[in-house]
């Protein structure tokens, strides 16, 4: 009798995932390059601080002290090694950089849309500052604040916010989710923390960088007080301290970085609620700045001194943190603690 051949083994069917390696790659690069052009700012910098020193001033200049000039380097290498780092982690395929990659855009364009909606004031800033120099000197033609604003709008709309666009539509795809997580099956740390309470982390991390900034400026205002230094660089250094602990138990998802970060958002808008309520109070930070007077009263004209200019875009952001945190809420008190 013949033998019958034993069945074939089934074979798991061929992943459907398409190729995204093409577009991961290209992302990669154009994150690369942007870091690049950052840590491009950072060696341009000092260079141009002495070389404005070092020529003739028509007009006053603001006054940039070795501290902020250091805070300001800070800031961009820190954006330059952030760019350059998701960049390669995209290019090498990393499944760790998409929940990255949306962070970044996400905070881009919030970023991208607050800076068109203060472009008005920078408007009426540009008109103050020729009106006040209309008695002497060249006068600039009718049209320049205008075109100006227009050419700075086109400018942030593209990079500010079509840009960062750009990364979410590709990055937000399920497949393109599913390809990192085949080309890349070990898992990583962004695993471990759901992807809107890893935008929470960053976000609390984004503040430390600007406490940091805010440590090197030669004055603070707290409640209606302004603060020197040193005592306004020890208050911003036990800020960031904070603000890296609850960064710390928030990627853990402790309940006490929700609570934390709840009360300090809190005292921040109990704080601006003093200095938007003091126009003297934003004054008197540009003149510890050392800002020429005729910018100072270009300020004032345009309203830019006012808590009101301030208002509404303090509120915005007060009303989304809020919102936020209230979003998050469930993956830190047990009802979502999975990815």
């Amino acid at each position: 009798m013949a033998q019958v051949p034993p069945p074939a083994p089934v074979l798991p069917p061929a992943p459907s995932t398409p190729d995204r390696r093409a577009g991961l790659r290209v992302f990669g690069v154009v994150f690369i390059i942007l870091g690049c052009l950052a840590g491009c700012l950072v060696t341009c910098m000092p260079l141009s601080m002495f070389a404005a020193r070092a020529a003739p001033q028509q007009q006053p200049a603001p006054h940039m002290t070795l501290a902020m000039l250091f805070g300001t380097m800070l800031f961009y290498m820190v954006i330059a090694a952030a760019l350059i780092w998701t960049g390669v982690g995209t290019f090498k395929l990393r499944r760790w950089s998409r929940p990255i990659v949306l962070t970044i855009a996400w905070f881009w364009i919030v970023l991208g849309v607050a800076t068109l909606a203060m472009l008005p004031m920078q408007a009426r800033m540009m008109s103050a500052t020729m009106e006040s120099r209309a008695s002497g000197g060249p006068q600039l033609p009718p049209g320049f604040v205008t075109g100006t604003i227009v050419v700075m709008a086109a400018f942030v709309a593209v990079l500010g916010i079509a840009l960062p666009a750009g990364f979410l539509a590709f990055f937000m795809r399920k497949d393109v989710k599913a390809a990192l997580e085949q080309y890349d099956p070990q898992p990583r740390w962004t695993d471990r923390c759901p992807a809107p309470v890893l935008g929470y982390v960053l976000s609390l991390l984004w503040g430390v960088m600007g406490m940091l900034m805010a440590a090197m400026m030669p004055v603070m205002p707290v409640f209606g007080s302004m603060l020197r230094q040193p005592f306004a660089f020890l208050v911003s250094a036990v800020v960031s301290a904070v603000l890296l602990y609850l960064a710390y138990e928030g990627y853990r998802q402790r309940p006490i970085s929700w609570w934390g970060t709840i009360a300090l958002t809190v005292v921040a808008a109990v704080n601006g609620v003093f200095v938007f309520a003091n126009p003297e109070a934003l004054k008197q930070i540009y003149v510890e700045l050392e800002m020429p007077q005729e910018q100072i009263d270009a300020l004032e004209k345009a309203g830019a001194l006012s808590g009101n200019a301030y208002l509404p875009m303090a509120i915005f952001f007060l009303v989304a943190m809020v919102g936020y945190m209230i979003y998050i809420r469930p993956y830190f008190f047990g009802t979502k603690k999975t990815v």
